[in-house]
């Protein structure tokens, strides 16, 4: 009887479990591919990533503002009224108008200007390393949670197979001891194993709810017939190209030199804020002014020019402190960029490292779980001819399916593994994919905005 039950569990196992996994043929079947291009596309911490950017895009017309002039006008209206209370009183009234055109602009602040365009450039080169980390943090979440998805719902199904193979044994113990062909103690382990399975399947339900949950969080929708993907092209070769690139591109790495560099700009900044200033001003103004019953209007029109030079001589010492400071700061970043060195050094062997780990137990848990299967039909093989106790087949399924439910998590942990890698050399990005989307150009939307002096458009 033991034989026959395992028969009919073969071909549920298989029907049952075939529904989780990918297959080709499957015309339906969601791919990596298309999650990651639409989480590229769609996904809100991209879109205010890319939003964020266009923000600081706007300090560079905004630097560049600081060489232009502000020209304005202002226009007044006045009305007088007098009494005289003489011998031969007499009123008067006089109505004046005034128009003035006020132009202003500084020649020569220091070379600060100069300065802050450099850091405005600075700001929106380490704001693009910030998308670019954004974006690898995406889509390395998308890839876990593909994954996670597929990982748990062969689970499921093998916990569930699992389930329903113990219950069809139980059904098979209860006949034997009836027929006192089983002990009390076979059909209790038997009761016992049951129970335990059904716990697990509901934990595994629950471990697949919460990975399509995230799936959904990431993607916008919820997750459908999903494919296995293959592992990406793109990795380096080894661990030493792996720690040259994560040196080299990280995103990290980059932010962290861009820090250096914002803070020089800042301490060259207050450095020349003791220098002299030159500024220009000008005006015209016109004046009308009309009395009452005496006559025809006057008018006067008055041109001034003003060139400021002003020359620092002692500023309450504050802007020394602020130099000092900025100087200080300086240091800490490139001691900062060191330590994001380091790290990205670390994160790289340590990316690479578990990468190989995983690919090396792949096989190991392949033949283990071949292994397992073939142990388990033999001693069913062996029970039904009393060679074996209900015990001794009951364990060698708990083995089996251990053994399948390993296998499951590590190749979902190896194809991760590989994606990490990628996340910590920098080249986890759509452009390093190649993916077929829509690729968002920082330097395109950067062109649009720079001279974008004269209008509110965005």
């Amino acid at each position: 009887m033991a034989g026959r039950v395992m028969k009919r569990f073969s071909g549920l196992f298989f029907a049952t479990v075939m529904l989780c996994l990918p297959a080709s043929a499957k015309l339906s079947a969601e791919t990596l591919t298309d999650m990651l291009v639409l989480a590229y596309d769609s996904n809100p911490k991209m879109l205010a990533g890319r939003q964020a950017l266009r923000v600081v895009n706007e300090q560079f017309p905004q630097a560049v503002a600081n060489w232009l002039p502000t020209l304005s006008t202002a226009m007044s209206a006045d009305r007088s009224l007098s009494a005289s209370e003489s011998t031969a009183p007499s009123n008067s009234r006089t109505d004046t108008y005034k128009n003035t055109l006020s132009y202003a602009q500084t020649v020569f602040d220091g070379g600060r200007n100069f300065a802050r365009l450099d850091k405005a450039v600075a700001s929106i080169r380490s704001q693009q390393e910030t998308l670019r980390l954004t974006e690898q943090g995406v889509l390395l979440d998308v890839v876990k949670a593909y994954m996670n998805v597929i990982r748990d719902r062969q689970t499921l199904a093998l916990r569930e197979a699992n389930k329903i193979l113990l219950e069809q044994q139980l059904a098979s113990t209860q006949v034997q001891f009836n027929l006192q062909q089983r002990t009390i103690a076979d059909l209790s382990q038997a009761q016992a194993r049951l129970r335990a399975a059904e716990a697990t399947v509901i934990g595994a339900d629950n471990n697949l709810k919460t990975s399509e949950a995230s799936y959904l969080e990431l993607t916008g929708l919820a997750p459908g017939e999903l494919e296995m993907p293959g592992r990406p092209v793109n990795l380096p070769v080894d661990l030493e190209e792996t720690i040259i690139l994560a040196e080299t591109f990280l995103p990290t790495v980059e932010i962290a030199q861009y820090a250096i560099d914002l803070a020089e700009y800042d301490a060259s900044i207050e450095n020349r804020s003791r220098l002299p200033t030159l500024g220009l001003a000008a005006s015209l103004t016109h004046q009308r002014s009309k009395e009452a019953g005496a006559g025809p209007a006057t008018d006067q029109r008055d041109i001034s020019a003003t060139v400021t030079l002003t020359v620092p001589l002692y500023q309450s010492g504050a802007e020394l402190s602020r130099l000092r400071a900025a100087r200080i700061l300086v240091g800490q970043r490139r001691t900062e960029l060191e330590d994001a060195k380091r790290s990205a050094r670390s994160a790289a062997v340590t990316a690479w490292r578990t990468h190989v780990s995983a690919n090396a137990q792949i096989e190991s848990l392949r033949e283990a779980a071949k292994a397992a299967e073939t142990a388990r039909d033999g001693i069913a093989r062996e029970l039904s001819v009393g060679r074996r106790s209900v015990i001794d087949l009951l364990d060698a399924e708990a083995e089996l399916l251990t053994a399948q439910v390993n296998l499951a998590a590590g190749e979902r942990d190896a194809l991760v593994a590989a994606f990490e890698v990628l996340n910590a050399t920098g080249q986890l990005t759509a452009r390093d994919l190649n993916l077929p989307a829509d690729i968002y150009r920082p330097v395109d939307d950067f062109e649009r905005t720079k001279w974008k002096l004269y209008t509110t458009s965005e």
